[in-house]
C-alpha cells in the first residue's frame, strides 16, 4: 500500500493544505508548531477516527484538540493505492465516529461508497485495529511500547493465526477470554458470585422453604382432617337426599353405577400387578429396580465373555506350552547327541591321523640323516698327500732357502685341488626313493587331518547353534509359562467376578422371583417391565373411571354399587317427600357452611404454600442444574488449559520470526554489534551483544540503544501484519532525536535501503537531516 497524497479541508491550524508524497524515503521538514504531528494525527484518524472518544484530556482526544481553529467543519481526504488499485478515502469528522461521514472513491473504475463513522474503514482497509495501527506502523519518537502494548490480545492472535493457520479472523486470547468470561458467569475466584454460586443459595434457600412446607402441610392436614368429619356428616345427608331423588335420578345412578364397575375392574386389576411387583423386602419393583436388574445382566453377560475369551487364551498358551515341551527337547536331544557322537569320532580319527604323521615324521628324520652320511664327499688321501707336499715345499722353500722344494709345494697344491674334483663313490642313494613315499605320505595325511579338523569345527558350531536355540526355546518356554499363570490369574479373577455378579443379579431378582439360570433373568426383567406398564395403564383407567363417584377406595366403590343395587320405589307422596328434602337442605346447607369457613381459613392460611412434591421436584432440578455447572465449568477449565497450552506453541512458532526479523534491522542500526535478540509475548526486549557473553534486557542498554531495539521491534511487527496488505506505509515522528551522528547515519542507510520495498514518510525538525536526505536520494517536503 502507497500513500500519495494528503488533502486538509480543515484539520488543528491546517486549512486547504495538500502534501503529495512518492514511493521509497519521504522526508518531511518543519520547524515546530509548523503540523508535522498534525498532518501524522490527521492520517490515523481518517482511517480510525477518534481512538479515545470518551476521553475528556485532548492528549487522549484528538477530536477535540484539533477542532479547526477558525471554527470550519473538519474534514480532509487521501488519495492512496492498495492491491495495484488508486483510490481516494474523504471523511467529514462529526461530534462523534459513529456520525462521521465516509465516502471510498475507486479512482481508476469511477464507483464509490458511502459509510458511516461507525465502518471500521481502516481495519477494512489496512487491516489492522486502531490500537494495532498505533503500535505498529505509527511510530513517533517515544518507540517504546508500553506494558499493556498487547492488552486485547489482537496482535498475538493476529500473528499467531497467520503463523498457524493463515487465518486472522480466529483469535486463541478471544476465545481464552470467552471461556474466562464464561467461567466467571459461572463461579466468580471468590465462589460468592456467578450462576453456580446463585443455584447454591437458592438450593438452600428451597429446602429452608421445603421445611417450612412440610410443618404447614401438618398444620393443613389436622385442617383438613375437621374438613373431612364434616364433609362426611355432609355425605350422610347428601346420601339420604340421594335416596329421596332416586326414581329422578335413576338414569344418574345407572351411570354412576357403571363407573364405579369399571373403576373396581381397573383397581382390581392394579391390586393384581402391584402384588405381583410387591419384593420380598416390602418394597414395590419400578423401573429403578429393573434399571438396576439391566445392568446387573449386562455385567454378568459382559464378564461371560470375558471369561469365555480368557479360557480360550489360557487352552491356547497350555497348547504352545505343551508342544514346546513335547517336541523340541527330544528332537534337540537326538541331534545334539548325533553331532556329539560324529564330534568324537572325527577327532579319533585326528589322533590316530596324527599319530601316523609322527611315525612319518621319524622315519624322514632317520632317512635324512642317512642321506647326509652316505653323500659324496673329498678325496681325503689326495687331500692329506697334497696338504703335506705344500706345507714341505713352503717351509723348505722359506726355511733352507731351498727354491727347488717350491715344485713340492706346487704339487702339493695340485693334489689338493684333486681331492675335490675326485670323489670317492656314494653311498645309500637307494634310500631317496623311499624318502620321496614317506614325504608324499606324509603330505597326504596331513591334507586329510586338515578336512577333518574342518568337519569338526562345523559339527562344533552345529552343536553350539542346537544349544542355543534349546536355551532360547527354554527361555520362550519359561515366558510362556509365566504368561499363562499370568492368564490364569486374570481368569481366576474374572471366574470370581462373574460368580459374584451372578451372586448380586440372583439375589436382587430373587426378591420378585427366585431363578436359578441366566437366561430366565431377561425374561423376568421383560415381565416386570410389562406389569409395571400394565399396573400404570390401571391406575390411569382406575382414576378415570371413579372421576365424579367420590369414591374413596375399592370397598367404598362396592358399598354404592351395594347401595345402588338395593335402592327400591319409595311410596311417600311427593309433598313429604320434598318436605323432607327440604329438612335435609337445611341441615346440609348449615353443614356445608361450616366446611365453607374451614375451607376459606385454609385457603386463605395456606395460600402462596407449594406442594411438597413440587419443591422437591425444584430441588432436584437445581441440584441436576448444579451438576451440570459443575460439569461445565470443568469442561470450560480443561479447554482453557488446553487453548493456553495451545496458544504457548503458536507464540514459539511466530516468536522465532519476529525475533529473527527484528534482530536483522536492529544489527543494521547499530553495525552489528548485537548478535541476539528475544522478544516475550509482552514484548519485552532482551539483547546479546557480540564481544560480551550474557543477555541483557533492554532496561540495561544506553536510551539510544533501547530506542534503536525498539524501533527494529515496530518496523518488525509493521512488516509482519501488513504482510498480507502488501506491505503498509510507515509514519514515523523524529524517532532519531536522540541518535549520535553514527547512528544517525547508520539508521538512514538503513531506511534507505527499507523504504525500497515500503513506503516510509520520515517527519522531522531538523535542518540538518535534510543533507543526508538529499544524498540519499530521498523526496524531501519542506513544509
Amino acid at each position: 500500500m502507497k500513500i500519495n497524497a494528503v488533502n486538509i479541508a480543515a484539520f488543528g491550524k491546517l486549512k486547504n493544505y495538500t502534501l503529495d508524497f512518492s514511493n521509497g524515503l519521504n522526508l518531511i521538514y518543519g520547524e515546530n508548531e509548523n503540523g508535522k504531528t498534525t498532518v501524522m494525527e490527521f492520517i490515523k484518524m481518517m482511517f480510525y477516527g477518534n481512538t479515545y472518544t470518551r476521553a475528556q484530556s485532548l492528549d487522549k482526544n484528538p477530536r477535540k484538540k484539533y477542532k479547526p481553529w477558525g471554527g470550519e467543519q473538519m474534514a480532509g481526504s487521501i488519495d492512496f493505492e492498495h492491491g495495484g488499485t488508486r483510490y481516494r478515502l474523504m471523511r467529514e469528522f462529526k461530534n462523534s465516529n459513529s456520525t462521521d461521514k465516509i465516502t471510498l472513491i475507486n479512482l481508476d473504475l469511477g464507483t464509490s461508497d458511502t459509510y458511516t463513522g461507525a465502518t471500521n474503514i481502516g481495519a477494512d482497509i489496512l487491516g489492522l485495529s486502531g490500537a494495532a495501527f498505533e503500535k505498529s506502523v505509527f511510530i513517533d519518537n517515544n518507540v517504546a511500547l508500553p506494558d499493556n502494548t498487547d492488552a486485547d490480545g489482537e496482535i498475538n492472535a493476529r500473528l499467531s493465526n497467520v503463523a498457524d493457520t493463515g487465518d486472522e479472523e480466529v483469535s486463541l486470547e478471544t476465545v481464552i477470554k470467552r471461556i474466562t468470561a464464561a467461567k466467571t458467569d459461572i463461579l466468580s475466584k471468590t465462589g460468592k458470585a456467578g450462576s453456580l454460586a446463585e443455584l447454591r443459595s437458592h438450593l438452600v434457600n428451597l429446602n429452608t422453604e421445603l421445611a417450612e412446607c412440610e410443618q404447614k402441610n401438618r398444620e393443613r392436614d389436622r385442617l383438613e382432617l375437621d374438613i373431612a368429619q364434616k364433609q362426611a356428616v355432609a355425605e350422610a345427608l347428601s346420601r339420604e337426599r340421594a335416596e329421596l331423588f332416586e326414581k329422578l335420578k335413576a338414569s344418574e345412578k345407572s351411570e354412576l353405577k357403571e363407573k364405579l364397575q369399571e373403576f373396581i375392574t381397573a383397581a382390581e386389576l392394579y391390586e393384581e400387578c402391584e402384588k405381583a411387583l410387591t419384593l420380598s423386602d416390602g418394597d414395590l419393583a419400578d423401573q429403578q429396580f429393573c434399571n438396576t436388574a439391566d445392568a446387573l445382566l449386562s455385567r454378568v453377560t459382559a464378564y461371560d465373555i470375558s471369561v469365555d475369551g480368557k479360557s480360550k487364551e489360557v487352552a491356547r498358551l497350555s497348547g504352545e506350552i505343551a508342544k514346546l515341551e513335547n517336541g523340541g527337547n527330544e528332537t534337540d536331544a537326538a541331534s545334539l547327541a548325533s553331532l556329539k557322537q560324529q564330534k568324537n569320532d572325527t577327532n579319533n580319527k585326528i589322533s590316530a591321523l596324527e599319530s601316523q604323521v609322527f611315525s612319518l615324521d621319524s622315519r624322514l628324520d632317520a632317512s635324512n640323516a642317512a642321506k647326509t652320511h652316505s653323500a659324496p664327499k673329498s678325496n681325503i688321501i689326495l687331500l692329506i698327500l697334497g696338504v703335506l707336499l705344500a706345507a714341505t715345499g713352503a717351509a723348505g722353500a722359506i726355511i733352507a732357502q731351498m727354491p727347488a722344494l717350491i715344485s713340492f709345494a706346487a704339487c702339493g697344491i695340485i693334489l689338493f685341488v684333486l681331492s675335490f674334483i675326485i670323489k670317492a663313490k656314494p653311498q645309500g642313494t637307494e634310500n631317496c626313493k623311499e624318502l620321496e613315499k614317506l614325504t608324499s605320505d606324509k603330505q597326504r595325511l596331513e591334507q586329510e587331518i586338515s578336512q577333518l579338523k574342518e568337519k569338526a569345527a562345523a559339527l562344533e558350531n552345529d552343536i553350539n547353534s542346537i544349544l542355543i536355540e534349546s536355551e532360547a526355546n527354554k527361555s520362550i518356554l519359561s515366558s510362556k509359562r509365566e504368561e499363562a499363570l499370568s492368564r490364569q490369574t486374570e481368569l481366576l479373577t474374572e471366574q470370581n467376578a462373574l460368580a459374584e455378579s451372578k451372586a448380586k443379579l440372583f439375589a436382587h431378582l430373587g426378591k420378585l422371583r427366585p431363578i436359578g439360570e441366566i437366561s430366565a433373568a431377561s425374561a423376568l426383567i421383560a415381565e416386570a417391565r410389562k406389569l409395571i406398564s400394565d399396573m400404570q395403564q390401571h391406575k390411569i383407567a382406575a382414576d378415570y373411571a371413579v372421576r365424579g363417584t367420590k369414591c374413596a377406595g375399592i370397598p367404598d366403590a362396592r358399598a354404592k354399587l351395594e347401595l345402588l343395587k338395593n335402592v327400591g320405589e319409595t311410596h311417600e307422596s311427593r309433598t313429604d317427600l320434598q318436605e323432607q328434602m327440604k329438612l335435609l337442605d337445611e341441615r346440609r346447607n348449615a353443614l356445608i357452611s361450616e366446611i365453607s369457613a374451614c375451607t376459606a381459613e385454609a385457603r386463605t392460611g395456606f395460600k402462596n404454600l407449594k406442594a411438597i412434591p413440587e419443591l422437591k421436584r425444584e430441588i432436584s432440578d437445581t441440584e441436576t442444574q448444579i451438576n451440570e455447572q459443575t460439569d461445565y465449568y470443568e469442561a470450560l477449565t480443561i479447554a482453557e488449559e488446553a487453548l493456553n497450552s495451545a496458544f504457548a506453541e503458536l507464540r514459539r512458532s511466530f516468536g522465532g520470526v519476529i525475533e529473527k526479523r527484528t534482530l536483522e534491522i536492529f544489527a543494521c542500526l547499530t553495525g552489528n554489534r548485537y548478535n541476539d535478540i528475544t522478544v516475550s509475548k509482552n514484548f519485552d526486549i532482551a539483547v546479546t551483544k557480540a564481544d560480551t557473553f550474557g543477555m541483557h534486557s533492554h532496561e540495561y542498554l544506553s536510551r539510544g540503544t533501547s530506542h534503536q531495539a525498539y524501533f527494529a521491534l515496530r518496523l518488525a511487527l509493521s512488516e509482519l501484519l501488513g504482510a498480507d496488505s502488501g506491505g503498509l506505509p510507515i509514519l514515523l515522528d523524529d524517532i532519531f532525536a536522540q541518535y549520535d551522528d553514527k547512528r544517525l547515519n547508520l539508521g538512514f542507510e538503513f531506511l534507505k535501503r527499507y523504504a525500497e520495498n515500503n513506503q516510509v514518510i520520515f517527519f522531522t525538525c531538523h535542518q540538518s537531516y535534510l543533507e543526508t536526505a538529499e544524498k540519499l536520494k530521498a523526496t524531501i517536503i519542506n513544509m
